[in-house]
């Protein structure tokens, strides 16, 4: 697109990090997700899946990236469960 030209290198680079992050998210969910409700239950977060996604998303949000990486979690759960065949 034309308009690609004027997105400064800075903002396309975010949009990489975090298109791989989704994907990191969606290929890896359930471990995600065990390791989300495990967080809830205990209230510590193990280095696991959730900290490697973190991680990913630190150069676009560090002081945000755990919570960040947490809504795609929930995110990429939703859109499995609304895709998934009604019971």
């Amino acid at each position: 697109m034309a308009a690609d030209r004027f997105i400064s290198p800075v903002v396309s680079r975010n949009r990489e990090v975090m298109a791989d992050a989704e994907r990191f998210a969606a290929e890896h969910l359930r471990e995600c997700c065990e390791e989300m409700l495990d967080f809830r239950a205990t209230g510590v977060l193990r280095d696991g899946r959730v900290r490697a996604l973190a991680r990913l998303i630190h150069e676009v949000d560090a002081i945000h990236s755990l919570d960040i990486a947490q809504g795609l979690v929930r995110t990429a759960a939703m859109e499995a469960v609304a895709a998934a065949p009604p019971r």
